[in-house]
């Protein structure tokens, strides 16, 4: 079975393989490509410089050459007897003795040490032309010593006129040939040209040098004119195959008879001339075929090892991977049909490390879920034997290391604000973040000094706090706690819209002890919450007060006084009674246990009152009043409490005497809200201080009245306005911020783009 496996899913993988291994042979490839490129470059590199060097030792011979015959030149030029003949206005005996002298010591310009073929002197006057061998004519001249054709007469008397200063001159020959001379002309005192001493150069010697000296195998050395005419050539040929030929350039290729030649180019000081030297370009490759040869084949045994070396290494570590294959296939036998095996492994694997994340994931949360009800056994008072405590304290990794407990309470007061930025976020998911927040506060704050642990018990939310640093004392300890504590309530309410009441219990002795810490600051909140307290509490600033009251604080007489004022319907009178006896409440120290007895006598008379009085009212005062004594049996604090019964006095003089209308109260918290938008203070706290009224009750009010969430409603006001200084582009965004309450540019631009979908630096651009 394992072997047909194998036969059925070796090919894709294999070659899949094979292939990887095979790109492996890219960089050998490249390289070799490489190299084949830089030594050919290098090579025609060296081929020019040779090039370069041969030209110049070309140019070195012709050079001197020419200065030779440019100095036998100006030597005749300057010859007195020379000056004398061709100024002579008629030919005399002195004339001809001296013409006779003179072809005596032409002679011995010539020989092996010169390059010369001919010298004569022209006399224009006399129409005679002088050299070594006599005196004759221009014409016999031209056609016999030099052998050039007739018609090559006109042209040379036209160059003799034309030619006004000394210098190197073409004179036509036979054949299309050219002769190179040096012509000096002689003037009259009119500038006009009266006669020429001429050398001619002898090509047949300078063929013979050329090819006495060493030219690379092939090479063909020219004298050319700038039109690109061949002049003299090493090999004897004059054919026209410069005329299209850019010569300004050094070097550069051309095609000479179907063949590519290197022409290497150079112009002559002296006479003006272009020394040309060409080389085949064959003799390049003939130097290149080595090294080419070379390095194919070093590129073909590198693809021959490369490819041997792929397949065998692919051969060698596909064994491994059917091993793997065989194994997944062994869970879910159909699941590979058709599917690559890459991708079939890839998906298994994925498929296992989810499965493993679902797995640690459903620990963790049971983990977590087990560790909050062992916590809250601990809090409970449920503490099993010690070994046992400490063996689930580790198991649960609960860091218990000192043996001083506190507890914290923190009791949420109001979110609407971190539930309106959170959206439609579930309740179990707010839950965890509260958790989670309040959790990471105590944990930054405290970590120097004790492990901190959240549990949430019904309303509440638990911070076990277990001292680690053994050197602080009680007291150090329950003022760093305490100072932690304001601090976390500070950066919920300021950072996160979340207020909330924090009460610690004392600092006890023992893990046993969690119990009494926890029952110690449940009664903290109670009595905070009671009394209105906004600080963070402690209990040991409550657990001496006692019953220190005044006799007949709520009397018989004093409740009686309280219904018949209502009854006659002077509810500020009687708002005045119930309001003297809450304030002598509050500014007693008394018991928690007293305060909730006297406040719930004061609201079951209340209750009995205003219950008696809604069956004379309408039946919407009814259902109002059932709300009302409904949020006072929910009140925590007696400040809570009395401001819901002024409100309540309130509503029942509106009902019953019709002087206030239904939203007069809502035009006034909107009256209000819309001149204090730029309090950063201003929130739903401060609204409910301001109009004496519960958090919980004055959100729901307004809601009920407006159909919007008071904290949203604050938002639009400060967004409407900010919209308009957005029109004025002087105004910074961070300005805009704090003159609409909203504190830093960061809270303003956060609170604007999720209410109106962009930044306000779009919304600016785009208005």
């Amino acid at each position: 079975m394992m072997n047909s496996f194998k036969n059925q899913f070796r090919g894709k993988l294999y070659y899949s393989l094979i292939l990887s291994y095979a790109y492996l042979l890219i960089l050998p490839l490249v390289m070799a490509i490489f190299f084949y490129v830089t030594s050919l470059s290098i090579v025609e590199e060296e081929i020019e410089k040779a090039g370069i060097a041969s030209l110049e030792q070309y140019e070195s011979i012709m050079e001197s050459m020419f200065k030779q015959i440019q100095g036998i030149g100006y030597e005749l030029e300057t010859n007195f007897k020379i000056s004398t003949i061709v100024n002579a206005k008629e030919l005399n005996n002195k004339l001809r003795y001296d013409i006779y002298q003179l072809i005596q010591s032409l002679g011995r310009y010539y020989g092996n040490d010169y390059f010369i073929k001919s010298l004569f002197v022209y006399p224009k006057n006399h129409d005679i032309l002088i050299t070594k061998s006599g005196v004759m004519n221009l014409d016999t001249y031209v056609e016999q010593a030099l052998m050039s054709e007739p018609n090559s007469l006109v042209a040379w008397k036209n160059i003799f006129d034309q030619k006004t200063d000394s210098g190197f001159v073409t004179l036509p020959s036979k054949d299309n040939t050219s002769f190179i001379s040096f012509l000096s002309p002689f003037h009259d005192t009119n500038k006009q040209v009266i006669g020429n001493v001429g050398v001619i150069i002898d090509h047949h010697k300078i063929k013979k040098m050329l090819n006495t000296t060493k030219w690379m195998k092939g090479s063909v050395a020219y004298v050319m004119s700038d039109t690109g005419e061949t002049i003299v050539s090493s090999n004897g040929s004059i054919k026209m195959i410069g005329n299209d030929w850019d010569l300004s350039k050094d070097y550069f290729k051309q095609t000479i008879n179907n063949n590519s030649y290197l022409v290497f180019t150079r112009q002559s000081k002296v006479s003006g001339y272009y020394y040309v030297l060409t080389v085949p370009e064959k003799v390049f490759y003939v130097k290149a075929t080595r090294l080419r040869q070379m390095i194919l084949l070093f590129t073909l045994i590198c693809l021959i090892a490369g490819v041997t070396l792929a397949v065998w290494f692919s051969a060698k570590n596909y064994n491994p991977v059917q091993n793997i294959l065989h194994i997944f296939r062994e869970q879910d036998k159909n699941a590979m049909e058709g599917k690559d095996e890459i991708k079939y492994i890839e998906a298994s694997i994925h498929k296992v490390i989810n499965e493993m994340k679902k797995v640690e994931s459903r620990i963790e949360k049971q983990t977590l879920q087990l560790r909050n009800q062992f916590l809250r056994r601990l809090i409970n008072g449920c503490y099993s034997h010690e070994i046992e405590t400490h063996a689930l304290l580790e198991l649960y990794d609960v860091r218990f290391e000192g043996d001083l407990y506190q507890i914290a309470l923190i009791y949420v007061e109001s979110d609407d604000t971190l539930l309106e930025d959170m959206g439609e976020t579930a309740s179990h998911d707010v839950l965890n973040y509260k958790m989670l927040l309040i959790e990471k506060l105590y944990k930054e704050l405290l970590e120097d000094i004790a492990n901190s642990y959240i549990v949430e018990m019904g309303k509440y939310f638990v911070v076990i706090m277990n001292n680690l640093d053994q050197e602080l004392t009680q007291e150090d300890i329950r003022l760093k706690a305490k100072k932690a504590s304001l601090t976390i309530k500070e950066i919920l309410s300021a950072k996160f819209g979340l207020f909330v009441s924090i009460a610690l219990s004392d600092i006890n002795k023992g893990i046993d002890q969690i119990s009494l810490s926890y029952d110690q600051a449940v009664n903290t909140m109670e009595y905070a919450l009671l009394f209105g307290r906004q600080e963070v509490t402690d209990y040991t600033s409550i657990k001496k007060m006692g019953c220190k009251i005044e006799k007949g604080f709520y009397t018989f007489d004093k409740e009686r006084k309280l219904i018949s004022l209502i009854r006659s319907g002077e509810y500020h009178e009687g708002f005045a009674v119930l309001d003297m006896m809450l304030h002598q409440l509050l500014k007693s120290e008394v018991s928690v246990e007293y305060a909730r007895c006297t406040v719930f006598a004061m609201v079951n008379t209340l209750s009995n009152i205003f219950s008696e009085l809604s069956q004379k009212a309408s039946q919407s005062w009814e259902l109002e009043l059932n709300e009302i004594m409904h949020a006072i049996m929910n009140c925590n604090s007696i400040e809570d409490i009395r401001k819901i019964m002024y409100r309540t006095f309130q509503e029942a003089e509106k009902n019953f005497k019709s002087n206030h209308s239904s939203d007069q109260k809502v035009k006034e918290i909107c009256k209000f809200i819309k001149h204090n938008y730029q309090d950063y203070n201003l929130n739903v706290s401060m609204i409910a201080n301001v109009f004496q009224m519960n958090i919980a009750y004055l959100s729901s009010f307004f809601k009920s009245t407006m159909g919007v969430n008071i904290s949203k409603y604050l938002n639009n006001v400060r967004l409407e306005k900010a919209k308009i200084l957005l029109k004025n582009d002087n105004i910074t965004i961070k300005e805009i911020a704090s003159m609409c309450g909203l504190g830093d540019s960061g809270t303003f631009i956060r609170v604007f783009k999720k209410v109106e979908g962009v930044t306000p630096g779009k919304y600016r651009k785009y208005m």
